[in-house]
This record gives structure tokens, sequence and C-alpha cells, in this order.
């Protein structure tokens, strides 16, 4: 009975240890800008995991409290997100600048059979107060 819990107190020790470390945000490179799409940790469809696509192909996957970086030429980009969902398919158009940082948050809705992604552009400082969380 020692000895399990030991290893629980071990593990959240670790787990708070990991979880401390806040995702950063960087700077756009040179010429470029950057759109930093996010997904907060929340316990609702923890497992779905986003497929993040734009008109030139896969951006990445955005599981449960995770972030993607994407850097590019100034330009107007189109992007989807992705779920198992029936319905499961969203879009958002980004119009980037050169050395400009936008935020799209990636989140979850009610689908069948399983919940569907739902992209919204976010302000910066509200973004990167919810980026520093996760």
């Amino acid at each position: 009975m020692l000895r399990r819990q030991f290893t629980f107190g071990a593990l959240a020790l670790l787990a708070g240890a990991t979880s401390a470390q806040a995702a950063q945000v960087p700077a756009p490179r040179s010429g470029q800008g950057l759109i930093m799409f996010y997904r907060p940790r929340r316990a609702m469809a923890a497992a779905i995991r986003f497929d993040v696509n734009s008109s030139s192909g896969p951006v990445g996957n955005l599981s449960n409290g995770s972030v993607i970086a994407f850097h590019a030429p100034p330009g107007n980009y189109a992007f989807s997100v992705s779920t198992p969902s029936v319905a499961g398919s969203n879009s958002i158009t980004v119009d980037l600048q050169a050395g400009q940082t936008a935020f799209v948050r990636a989140d979850m809705r009610a689908g069948w059979p399983a919940g569907r992604g739902k992209f919204i552009r976010m302000p910066d400082d509200q973004a990167r107060a919810e980026i520093a969380k996760i």
C-alpha cells in the first residue's frame, strides 16, 4: 500500500513539472507572418485529434492542449479543421501580413459520432493568455 501511494505521489510531481512549462509564441520569421493554431486543454473530447489543413496540404494535428506555429509569406490563406464527426469540418481564412502574428483557436462543438472542430480567430491578448496555460 505504501509503495502504491509513493508511485502515485511521484507521478503527480512529474505531471506537475511538465504542465508548468507554458507554450511559447515565437516571433515571425523575417519577411513572413505567423499563424498560431492552438487548442486549450479541456476535459471534453480530450481524446479527439483535430487535423489542420491548408489549401497546399497538411499543417499538423492539434491534440488536447497543443499548439502549431505556421510561418508563411504574406498572403491570404484558407485552413480547414476536420474530426471523425459526420459534420466534422470547419474552415477559416487568414489574411497574413509580414511581421504579423495571427491567432486561431480550435474549439470542440457537438457532433456525431464524435465532436467537431471549430476555428475561431482570437484577439492577441486573449490568445497569448490562453496559450501560456497550455
